[in-house]
């Protein structure tokens, strides 16, 4: 089966991501425990079940919107570190 392209080059850089996303180790961050190829090659990754749900419905039940944009700076700073010490190793 040929692919498109511009799929092509989609999948590409998922699996990329996926390769770096198995470098990241942190104890706030879901470990990626594989790639899987299922037809027509579409990449999946897998992770681990989030027992208490995903980060948008923890914040929605546990901050009211006074707290949202602190949490919001919080994890966009967090990300940012972990995008730039990534890349320093």
């Amino acid at each position: 089966m040929k692919i498109d392209l511009r799929i092509q080059d989609n999948i590409e850089s998922f699996l990329k991501e996926a390769i770096i996303m198995q470098k990241v180790r942190h104890e706030n961050v879901l470990k990626l425990e594989g790639i899987l190829i299922i037809e027509d090659n579409i990449p999946l990754i897998i992770l681990p079940f989030i027992t208490n749900g995903d980060l948008k419905r923890y914040i929605e039940r546990n901050y009211s919107v006074s707290t949202i944009i602190p949490v919001t700076i919080y994890l966009f700073t967090w990300c940012l570190y972990v995008d730039t010490s990534m890349w320093q190793k």
